[in-house]
């Protein structure tokens, strides 16, 4: 009973990020301008006039347009796929078909003055993520030079301590043959020493015997 529980609460998981990861990558794919509208409308449910309006879109309001549909440009708000009309945004006259709407008499050059706004935007944003790319280009050489001075530092640390082992143990080694050549001379001397008491002994004990034998 446990282990069907366990499966069933795997696949409701699955199920709950499945559907999350589809939402967020049907979000992600979504892309488009930033428009302005130029003469007052609505946005529509359907590319269509007679269609349900969803709300009032005001001169100077800003949509995101995803695409185009007739004489519709698709505009997402919201998480809602809505329709404009296109002589709101480019600032040209109604179609003949579109009856009983009122253009904007400045919509042609509010229109022209939004494309060009548009334009420098895009080209300062351009310039900008090239300033980027080249200060990043920059700060990568600096770091990557920081990182060879530290690198070398290391290294010349790492040969100086071992320079200095190194002499301090050959010291050391110099020491210590210093102090047994020194033990072996004063052992070399004491056996000498000893040879020369020994000898001395030796001939006195001849001469001794020797005396004893004159004697007799």
């Amino acid at each position: 009973m446990k282990i069907k529980n366990f499966i069933l609460l795997l696949m409701i998981m699955c199920i709950v990020l499945s559907s999350i990861s589809m939402s967020v990558m049907s979000y992600a794919a979504i892309s488009g301008d930033v428009n302005t509208i130029v003469s007052q409308t609505y946005a529509f449910e359907e590319p269509s006039m007679d269609s349900e309006k969803i709300r009032e879109l005001n001169i100077g309001d800003s949509v995101f347009v995803t695409g185009q549909e007739g004489d519709f440009y698709i505009i997402y708000y919201k998480e809602m796929t809505q329709y404009v009309p296109k002589y709101a945004i480019d600032g040209t006259d109604a179609p003949a078909s579109v009856t009983g709407v009122s253009v904007n008499p400045d919509a042609a050059s509010l229109a022209s003055s939004a494309r060009k706004a548009r334009e420098e935007s895009d080209k300062a944003l351009h310039e900008e993520f090239k300033q980027q790319e080249a200060y990043n280009e920059i700060l990568e050489d600096t770091l990557e030079q920081e990182r060879k001075a530290k690198r070398n530092t290391v290294i010349w640390i790492t040969v100086m301590v071992f320079l200095c082992v190194c002499m301090i143990a050959v010291s050391v080694l110099a020491v210590i043959g210093n102090k047994n050549d020194q033990e072996d001379i004063a052992q070399n001397g004491e056996n000498k020493a000893g040879n020369s008491i020994e000898g001395k002994t030796e001939d006195n004990k001849l001469e001794d015997s020797k005396s004893k034998e004159n004697i007799l």
